[in-house]
């Protein structure tokens, strides 16, 4: 792309054709890659990201075969890819060195030489991952001018660790072998099997498949876009369920508050100060969910009110809300989900 054109020029390509992410997501919410084939599912994710991460709405062609034909790389699949955002990828330990491979393979047959604010982390915790992905939209941003539109979730999370990384203007992509029955409104599922992707729930409603082969690059297989594929029904929503119909119940009565536990949220030892004033606000202070969860059987005629607060203001609220949910999920494991309440501190 041209930049410091003279005034009342412009440039083609200086403006982005879509605001969707490849031509393909919204920039928001949580959206799917399901396939079973990892090697032609990982070349599709090295191509997503190489598409949003680059600037260009051409990013070059591949070398030419033996009849001295071209095949064309740009955008994604040929879409235009919008303008340009930073992509992250948190995978497992043995996955992340192969997707940054595949990722530099595809950048080079794209002929992009530059660096690409790209960036793939192996493992995950809910504590570390939030902070490591701030400093790394800091990053992006000083050297890149772009934020983490993109961030590629290679791990079996549960929902709530996934609502937990949404920020606005960032989209999640999670990617497994199938996705969700259940899915939100807007929510987008490329799904790969073989040599084809089909676009299974596009936002307009309108599906397609590509198929594509796969070349090499140094060894690593790199995706060769083709042309247009019959679209396979491999993925199909699922049917709505008819409600039961309401039973009357009797109201029962409110079970009264029994104990009182805070979750504090923080990095280090808690000050002093704030474990009294939790304390002197008549609740037992702890830092881990398991010592917040009551034991099965300990809580007899009543509830244990566990409030959930950050030691600073460096938490963000969607962070304290995934906390929630993990703390719900965990309880529910244990059989005490029915006598715990759980809130966020206001």
């Amino acid at each position: 792309m041209i930049k410091n054109l003279p005034r009342n020029w412009l440039c083609h390509g200086l403006f982005a054709q879509t605001d969707l992410l490849a031509g393909v997501l919204p920039r928001s919410g949580i959206h799917y890659v399901a396939g079973s084939d990892g090697e032609h599912r990982d070349a599709v994710l090295a191509d997503l990201a190489t598409a949003i991460a680059s600037d260009a709405v051409t990013c070059g062609l591949s070398a030419p075969d033996d009849g001295g034909s071209r095949t064309s790389l740009s955008g994604f699949f040929g879409l235009p890819t919008g303008a340009a955002s930073g992509v992250a990828a948190i995978t497992g330990k043995g996955r992340a060195e192969a997707l940054s491979r595949a990722v530099a393979a595809n950048a080079a047959a794209r002929g992009i030489s530059r660096p690409l604010p790209i960036a793939v982390m192996a493992g995950y915790s809910a504590e570390a991952s939030g902070f490591r992905l701030h400093e790394l939209e800091q990053h992006f941003r000083a050297e890149h001018g772009v934020g983490i539109g993109l961030l590629i979730v290679d791990l079996a999370l549960p929902q709530g660790e996934l609502l937990a990384l949404q920020r606005p203007g960032r989209a999640i992509l999670a990617v497994g072998e199938s996705a969700p029955v259940a899915l939100a409104q807007g929510s987008v599922v490329l799904a790969v099997s073989g040599g084809r992707m089909t676009l299974a729930r596009p936002l307009d409603g309108k599906r397609w498949a590509r198929s594509f082969e796969l070349t090499t690059v140094d060894g690593v297989p790199v995706l060769a876009p083709g042309g247009e594929a019959p679209v396979a029904a491999i993925w199909q929503a699922a049917k709505p369920i008819a409600a039961p119909e309401p039973v009357a119940k009797e109201p029962q009565p409110e079970l009264p508050i029994v104990s009182r536990v805070a979750l504090i949220i923080s990095r280090g030892e808690l000050a002093p100060e704030v474990r009294a004033k939790w304390a002197d606000a008549g609740f037992t202070v702890v830092q881990s969910q398991d010592a917040a969860l009551p034991r099965p059987g300990e809580i007899v005629g009543g509830k244990r009110e566990i409030v959930i607060a950050a030691a600073n203001d460096d938490q963000r609220i969607e962070e304290l809300r995934g906390r929630v949910n993990r703390l719900g999920e965990r309880a529910a494991e244990l059989g005490v989900a029915d006598v715990v309440m759980i809130r966020i501190a206001a």
